[in-house]
C-alpha cells in the first residue's frame, strides 16, 4: 500500500460485483466442509498451511460467534470497534483478546466449543496477525450489536465460498464473490496494513448521515468521508497535475474490506517520484481532484510521466499485487483510460493537466 511521499489510507471493498448468490446452504455446525482433504493436499506447501490456518481461524470463529449470543459481548465487540482508530475500526484480534472484553469473550467461546481457553490460546500462537472488524461499510453503519450477525474466518484461497457462523453455532455457506449477506459478518482475515481514520468533516458527514440513516448506536456513525486520508486529496487549486478520477475495479469480494491500492507517479524531467494511497469505495468513483505535482502543466505538451499500481497484500499468497505501470502520454489526459492489468481487475483513470 521514495521521494516525496503522500501516504493516504485503503479503497473501501464495499460494494461488489456480479450477481447476487444467496446463502446456498446450512449446515451443521463444525468445521468448514468446503475444506476437503482432496484439494486441500493438491495445492502446495504454502497453500496448504494457508488453508490450515483458515480451518483453524473459522473453527475460532465459530466459538466467537457463539459466545456473541449473550448481548452484553456483542455491544463489547460493538463499542471496541467503534473506538478503534483504524480505517474501517479495525481490531488486531491478537491485541484484543489480551483486553479484559478479549479474554472474557475468548474464554466464553472455549466454553462454548467444550475446550480450555488454553487449548485457543495455542491455536491462536500458531496463525498469523489477524484482522478483526466488519469489512462491509453499510453493516458498519447499520448494525446495533443485534442478534443477526455471524463470525467468518476469510483467507485468499482458491475457495470460492466461506462458512458464516451464527450465533447458535451453525454455519450458513456464502458465496466470497457477489453480494454481501444482508446482516453483519464480523471478520477474521491475515492483517493488512492499518491506517488512522481521517477526522469527520462538518456538512460532508452531515450529507453521508443523512444518505445512509446510521447513528450514534452503529460501529461507524458516518464518520468516514469518501476521499479523505493521510495524503494528497487536495482541492483543485491551480496549475498542476491531478487525478482526476478513478474507479478500482476488483474481483475479490466482499470479505476483505479495502483494496488497499498505491499509485506511484514518476516524471521523466526530473525523476520526481510520488505516492499515493486513496480512500474511495470500488465500483463508484472518485471525481475528487487529487494534485498529484503542482508543475507547470501545458495542456498541449502534458508532463510526460509513468503511473505504477499495486494493492497492499492483495496476492493469493498475502504478497502486494502489482497491477501493471502506464505511461501519459501514449495514454490522454482528460479522458477516462481503462488501465487492464489481470483478468477482471482494471483501473479507470483519467488525469487532468491544468
Amino acid at each position: 500500500m521514495r521521494g516525496l511521499l503522500l501516504r493516504g489510507v485503503a479503497i473501501l471493498g464495499v460494494v461488489t460485483i456480479g450477481g447476487c448468490t444467496e446463502g446456498v446452504s446450512t449446515t451443521d455446525p463444525g468445521a468448514p466442509a468446503n475444506l476437503g482433504t482432496t484439494q486441500f493436499m493438491s495445492l502446495g506447501g504454502s497453500s496448504v498451511l494457508r488453508l490450515a490456518n483458515e480451518r483453524t481461524t473459522a473453527r475460532i470463529a465459530r466459538g466467537i460467534a457463539m459466545a456473541m449470543e449473550r448481548d452484553q459481548l456483542r455491544h463489547g465487540v460493538l463499542t471496541a470497534m467503534r473506538n478503534s482508530p483504524y480505517v474501517e475500526h479495525k481490531l488486531s484480534f491478537q491485541e484484543f483478546i489480551r483486553t479484559d472484553l478479549g479474554r472474557t469473550v475468548l474464554a466464553a467461546a472455549a466454553q462454548k466449543l467444550g475446550d480450555p481457553v488454553q487449548r485457543l490460546e495455542r491455536e491462536i500462537a500458531t496463525l498469523p496477525q489477524l484482522d478483526f472488524y466488519v469489512p462491509v461499510s453499510s453493516q458498519r453503519q447499520q448494525w446495533k450489536g443485534t442478534p443477526d450477525v455471524a463470525v467468518a474466518a476469510m483467507y485468499r484461497t482458491r475457495e470460492t465460498t466461506v462458512d458464516l457462523y451464527r450465533t447458535d453455532g451453525s454455519a450458513v455457506t456464502w458465496s466470497k464473490q457477489g453480494a454481501a449477506p444482508d446482516f453483519a459478518v464480523v471478520v477474521l482475515h491475515p492483517a493488512d496494513r492499518r491506517s488512522l481514520r481521517p477526522a469527520a468533516v462538518g456538512s460532508s458527514v452531515a450529507a453521508q448521515a443523512s444518505l445512509v440513516q446510521c447513528d450514534e448506536s452503529t460501529i461507524e456513525s458516518c464518520d468516514y468521508v469518501p476521499g479523505g486520508g493521510e495524503g494528497g486529496g487536495l482541492s483543485l487549486i491551480g496549475t498542476g497535475v491531478y487525478i482526476d478520477h478513478f474507479n478500482p475495479q476488483d474481483d475479490d469480494g466482499w470479505g476483505f474490506g479495502n483494496d488497499e491500492v498505491r499509485f506511484t507517479f514518476t516524471f521523466e524531467s526530473d525523476g520526481q517520484i510520488v505516492v499515493i494511497n486513496r480512500s474511495q469505495a470500488p465500483f463508484v468513483g472518485d471525481d475528487t481532484d487529487i494534485l498529484v505535482s503542482s508543475r507547470t502543466c501545458d495542456s498541449n505538451s502534458p508532463p510526460h510521466f509513468t503511473v505504477h499500481l499495486e494493492e497492499d497484500d492483495g496476492g493469493l499468497n498475502g504478497d502486494d499485487d502489482e497491477w501493471g505501470t502506464y505511461q501519459f502520454p501514449p495514454l490522454q489526459y482528460n479522458v477516462t483510460n481503462d488501465l487492464q492489468y489481470q483478468g477482471d481487475r482494471k483501473m479507470w483513470l483519467r488525469m487532468k493537466c491544468m
